[in-house]
């Protein structure tokens, strides 16, 4: 079983780009 930089596995790569999108709403709104 591959695991990513993130310790999930190489399938669950659209979780890490949801939380990516999360922080930049996150970083926009408190700009």
């Amino acid at each position: 079983m591959s695991v990513g930089r993130w310790g999930w596995k190489q399938s669950d790569g659209w979780l890490r780009i949801v939380l990516v999108a999360a922080l930049i709403l996150v970083f926009a709104t408190l700009m």
